[in-house]
């Protein structure tokens, strides 16, 4: 036996081993296992001619190379579902996107997909379901999801609503050429915005959070050490926007010297931009209403900034500092609005083009 099929033989040994694990509900020791696998296949080589002339030890023998790529490939599936079972869903996309490499495969989409819902990264979702149903049309657990997703994105005002509906199912509603369009300027980001789910258990009626700021039970505080945005006013009561803390053109936006409770997001995205959603149902000081004196926001090419300051004295900010953005942003061309049950964020991308990577938390402290 050759160096390299010893090899191959140590790598579908610890498959194996990693399965059993998985099978008992030890995922993180099957996932110990399944990185053993590439252990010994990373350090193989594909045959070619140099390789054959010199005779090394570590070329895969032709008639192996196949039975190495489908090794790597249900590796990386079943490392994938083992971060699902572990909430780790960024590994989870990263881990089927390097099955997807070896060839296209609906369990690569399917649970590519999964991680891509938990990570509140619907187009993508949606993408992966469609394209995985392609693939297995009679796959109820494909279905069951694509139903999920439409449910979660449901959550939403009427208008909002029709959207998501119009975009998971490719149709147009026939109604819509006599029916007048949103204006731009009231939404804010025009007619493609969808209310976010962040928090599913406790949903509440939008328009429970109509209620002005001046009408809750709360004191405004300022937050030591925090710069409070400047804000102007729409001319819709129920919308306003807040302009970005000045700080110059720069890089990143700045990591925070004191504590801050992280806030949960959805998003979605155009070739044009980015829309982030930060809903008001998922903290209990939130669910009244947010002043936008509280609010403040700052924009760096390559990372954002967003904070709620609280109203009870000693309580710590909440915020969102988000970043590894595929290409830079502009800030000069990102809005902030705070509408009756959520924060919305336009990023506005400098290229035009989809971005296949995350939105990801990054530090929001300097410590």
């Amino acid at each position: 036996m050759s160096g390299a099929t010893a090899q191959i033989a140590q790598a579908e040994a610890h498959k194996a081993e990693g399965n059993q694990f998985y099978g008992s509900g030890s995922y993180t020791k099957a996932l110990g296992a399944y990185h053993k696998v590439f252990c010994y296949l990373n350090g193989l080589q594909i045959p070619s001619e140099r390789a054959s002339d010199f005779g090394w030890n570590n070329v895969i023998p032709p008639e192996e190379v196949s039975k190495v790529n489908k090794l790597k490939q249900s590796t990386r599936l079943n490392m994938g579902a083992c971060y699902l079972k572990v909430g780790e869903h960024q590994k989870c996309v990263d881990a089927c996107s390097k099955a997807i490499e070896f060839g296209t495969n609906s369990k690569a989409l399917f649970r590519r997909a999964q991680a891509y819902s938990a990570l509140r990264n619907f187009d993508g979702a949606k993408a992966d379901l469609e394209r995985a149903l392609e693939l297995a049309p009679d796959d109820r657990e494909i279905k069951a999801e694509i139903k999920k997703v439409k449910a979660l994105f449901l959550h939403g005002d009427k208008e909002e609503k029709k959207q998501f509906a119009k975009m998971l199912s490719g149709t147009q509603d026939p109604r819509s050429e006599t029916s007048p369009k949103p204006n731009e300027d009231q939404e804010g980001f025009g007619n493609n915005n969808i209310e976010d789910d962040a928090l599913m258990s406790g949903a509440q009626n939008p328009d429970m959070c109509m209620t002005d700021a001046s009408q809750c039970a709360c004191d405004e505080q300022k937050t030591e050490g925090l710069k409070t945005s400047k804000v102007e006013k729409l001319p819709s009561a129920n919308e306003r926007i807040v302009h970005p803390v000045n700080l110059g053109v720069q890089d990143e936006a700045r990591k925070l010297d004191v504590a801050v409770r992280e806030l949960t997001y959805a998003w979605q995205q155009t070739e044009e931009d980015i829309k982030i959603y930060v809903p008001f149902d998922q903290s209990s000081e939130l669910s009244c209403g947010v002043d936008e004196q509280r609010v403040q926001v700052e924009y760096g090419e390559w990372s954002i900034l967003l904070l709620i300051h609280p109203t009870t004295e000693g309580l710590t900010p909440l915020g969102l500092r988000l970043g590894d953005f595929h290409r830079r942003i502009d800030p000069e061309n990102c809005k902030c609005i705070i509408r009756n049950s959520r924060i919305s964020v336009k990023l506005a991308k400098k290229v035009k083009e989809h971005w296949w990577n995350l939105l990801q938390h990054v530090p929001l402290n300097a410590g």
